[in-house]
């Protein structure tokens, strides 16, 4: 029985770190969706239609 107990240990950790990285994946684009756009200099549209 303590063989299937560690491992089931091992998996939940193996799954825990996948979490992790997908979590960390998800905040690293995140910040760069909401900072990137920001620091591009946006062009200045001058040639609408209307002005």
């Amino acid at each position: 029985m303590p063989l299937i107990c560690s491992s089931m240990t091992n998996s939940a950790t193996i799954i825990m770190q996948w979490f992790m990285y997908g979590g960390g994946v998800l905040g690293v684009g995140l910040v760069l969706g909401l900072v990137l756009p920001h620091l591009i200099p946006s062009r200045k549209r001058k040639d609408r239609w209307m002005n």
